[in-house]
């Protein structure tokens, strides 16, 4: 598999991807390779028959060159062995679930203003934003919210007008919120 892997890179560096690979069989190397997952997943080495078979599935893929070479040579898949490893199955499994987890772009919206919010939000995670100053030089901001029916909005008469220990609510707000 890592030469497979291997020689996959050296054709994408080569720019000989689609000469090296007929990408048409992707699609059913997928489902197969899912299928092999799956049945390693069970954790039952009593599937080692579907298992096997799985893999002469994928072996007789003859279009995909790569594939045909290694199965040739004698070097894919010769002999197949249940994962034992507890970090080698949480690979397959997680490999199983990158492999049947359905493409998240046929939830996009179809409503264009929707999915400009959703585009306008995504680019936004990536852009340069500028440090924050430290809090000390930070303006300080406060929000009065009514609790039954107080008054919010005061004129500037309320404001100046003292109460009966002769504090007005507006030098009440000054020594609370400086």
């Amino acid at each position: 598999v890592e030469r497979i892997f291997r020689e996959i890179n050296d054709s994408i560096l080569e720019g000989s991807l689609v000469i090296t690979l007929s990408l048409k069989k992707l699609p059913l190397v997928l489902s197969r390779l899912t299928a092999l997952l799956g049945l390693l997943t069970r954790n039952d080495p009593a599937l080692a028959k579907g298992a096997a078979k799985a893999v002469y599935e994928l072996e007789n893929l003859d279009t995909w060159n790569i594939l045909a070479r290694a199965r040739d040579e004698g070097r894919l898949f010769s002999r197949i062995q249940w994962p034992n490893d507890p970090e080698i199955k949480e690979l397959v499994k997680r490999l199983h679930l990158l492999l049947t987890v359905k493409d998240s772009a046929a939830n996009v919206p179809k409503n264009l203003e929707a999915r400009r919010r959703l585009e306008f939000f995504t680019n936004s995670l990536f852009m340069d934003m500028p440090s924050a100053k430290p809090v000390s030089e930070t303006l300080p901001f406060s929000v009065f919210t009514p609790y039954y029916s107080e008054t919010v909005l005061y004129s500037t008469s309320e404001l100046k007008k003292e109460n009966e220990d002769g504090i007005s609510i507006l030098f009440y707000l000054q020594k609370i919120f400086p």
